[in-house]
């Protein structure tokens, strides 16, 4: 019997445009009323999180920037966070650098980039989401950086085969956890933590096994926790890592409420 149910954000719960539909908001909403447990697991950071939170009806666990930090939505109270070892952040910021390649800080105060193209960014969601705003600061040297206290350091390649290449660069960088969270991003984190760990987290927290779990996810930062969970789904749009970690695929994808849909078939009584 299935007890928690965790999801994803991007690409997996919301459309293309960041939006959710109804279809997905309801069909959640009645999965807390059958008295699942409902949790989120995503790479963006917390004030970003957290209106799409609310809007779902959330009031269990949520865990930021791929499970560095893990929030009590109830309590509304950061319970565990994580840094990212400090030798592997200079490394990934002081190889941006030589490259050209934009790259954002995570931390807990918020983000910090030497990219002003990327502070456009956060402005723009702040004028939308002035009650979940991101503090943002522009820094330029390699030393400033280095020493945040990060939950993560997203690296932006746009290019394919630079991307390609950057990633088998990092994937074995010592003392850190490295993934990508989609086609043009790379998430350096602490050593230990990924989604898989966030969902080791939440089945402690509500007393429940992997086999009373369920969760949803697209891209290879899910993989891990698509491993753990009991019945995992990736979305038909998922990445192909993804569906090789997942037991089920979405018969529809994220802009046609493929979420929802594979509630309604695995949970007759929603």
């Amino acid at each position: 019997m299935i007890k928690l149910a965790v999801f994803d954000l991007d690409d997996t719960l919301l459309r293309s445009d960041k939006t959710l539909d109804a279809k997905t908001v309801d069909t959640i909403q009645s999965l807390k009323a059958h008295g699942i447990a409902i949790a989120i697991a995503t790479g963006r950071n917390l004030p970003m999180s957290l209106p799409y939170a609310k809007a779902l009806g959330a009031s269990g666990m949520l865990a930021g920037n791929n499970g560095s930090i893990i929030m009590d939505l109830k309590s509304n109270k950061v319970v565990e966070e994580h840094f990212v070892d400090k030798a592997a952040q200079k490394k990934t910021i002081e190889y941006c650098f030589t490259n050209d390649h934009p790259f954002v800080i995570y931390t807990k105060k918020g983000v910090f980039t030497p990219m002003p193209d990327r502070i456009r960014v956060y402005k723009d969601w702040n004028a939308r989401h002035p009650n979940h705003s991101v503090h943002y600061e522009n820094m330029e040297t390699v030393e400033g950086l280095s020493a945040l206290d990060s939950h993560k350091v997203l690296m932006i390649i746009e290019d394919p085969s630079v991307f390609d290449t950057t990633y088998e660069h990092f994937k074995n960088l010592d003392d850190a956890h490295v993934t990508k969270s989609s086609k043009h991003y790379i998430d350096v984190l602490p050593n230990h933590i990924s989604k898989a760990y966030a969902l080791k987290q939440f089945m402690a927290h509500y007393g429940v096994s992997a086999e009373e779990t369920i969760a949803f996810g697209d891209s290879d930062n899910d993989a891990e926790m698509l491993k753990l969970a009991g019945t995992a789904y990736a979305m038909y749009n998922a990445t192909p890592l993804t569906k090789a970690s997942a037991n089920h695929v979405t018969a529809y994808d994220n802009n046609d409420a493929g979420v929802a849909h594979a509630l309604k078939n695995h949970f007759t009584n929603l």
